[in-house]
């Protein structure tokens, strides 16, 4: 009589267990689903603004680069801190932005470069440590951008396997290129 009293008890504990260990799963596989489609989400969301950037920054470059040569004489820094062309050097640079003003703190005037302009700087007191540039292409429309820290030049806006726009050429004629992004 006990020992089928003790023997239905660990029946019903191990169908407790079973049951148990079967809700566990679930949640589990609950908690997966979830994670993966608030991830999905996210992903999604993630695309669309860049997408929206994507455009705004075409935008704004065939605007920008329409009445860029009105700018000549002026100072880079100045060219480069404006609203407008804040987000297209921003855009441009992403976390290099910050380096990229610093290093044209102390800047030169704009000028042609055949069909090109380009803008550059230094770092004020700092010249041989950190210097930057950049060229538009009105023709195109096209941004580029180049810092080079301690002689080590890395080039943005220029796609893999294309050559460097020749208006660099006139900031550092000796150039080796080191890397694009």
């Amino acid at each position: 009589m006990i020992a089928a009293k003790v023997k239905v008890l660990a029946k019903l504990i191990l169908r407790g267990f079973a049951i148990l260990l079967v809700l566990l799963v679930l949640i589990y596989i609950g908690f997966k689903v979830w994670a993966y489609y608030s991830l999905e989400g996210n992903r999604a969301q993630q695309l669309a603004v860049q997408r929206q950037q994507k455009a705004k920054y075409d935008d704004l470059i065939k605007d920008q680069s329409s009445y860029v040569p009105l700018m000549i004489g002026a100072p880079s820094y100045e060219y480069l801190m404006d609203g407008n062309r804040n987000f297209i050097f921003t855009y441009l640079l992403s976390a290099d932005y910050k380096v990229f003003q610093e290093a044209m703190e102390d800047s030169a005037q704009m000028v042609y470069v055949g069909k090109q302009i380009l803008g550059s700087g230094c770092k004020k007191q700092a010249c041989n440590e950190l210097e930057a540039a950049f060229v538009i292409d009105p023709e195109t429309s096209q941004y580029f951008a180049a810092i080079s820290q301690n002689g080590r030049i890395v080039y943005y806006g220029v796609e893999d396997g294309k050559l460097i726009p020749p208006a660099f050429m006139k900031w550092h004629p000796n150039i080796v290129i080191e890397g694009g992004k």
